[in-house]
């Protein structure tokens, strides 16, 4: 199956709205940021990338167990950068920009949340 190279690109800018839209406290004083709904991209991104997957992936979960191998796949392509960037945000953000709750601080508990979820 071809690569889908066009939807991907599309996906790129999907992302781009995803990290201007949380950077949007930040970069406040930028007016290039204002009035776009960049909340949008969330969706888009995500409609995107599962249709993407679809295309991608559906002649292989014809063959017994492939289901399961999609998802190990999935999981161990995921899952080391989602650990590493959860680390590097523990060592790197201020404390006051981490592990609060909506009842105050509860380090373990969103720390494991964070890591397993």
């Amino acid at each position: 199956m071809n690569k889908l190279n066009a939807l991907t690109t599309l996906r790129f800018f999907a992302a781009a709205a995803i990290v201007i839209e949380h950077m949007r406290a930040v970069l406040s004083s930028v007016t290039l940021f204002d009035g776009l709904p960049y909340d949008y991209g969330v969706s888009f991104f995500f409609v995107l990338s599962g249709f993407i997957l679809t295309c991608v992936y559906k002649k292989g979960f014809e063959e017994p167990g492939s289901i399961r191998r999609y998802y190990a796949l999935r999981v161990g392509r995921i899952w080391p950068l989602h650990v590493t960037t959860f680390v590097l945000a523990a060592f790197l953000l201020p404390p006051w920009l981490k592990f609060v709750g909506p009842e105050g601080p509860d380090v373990p508990l969103i720390a494991l949340t964070n890591v397993f979820w």
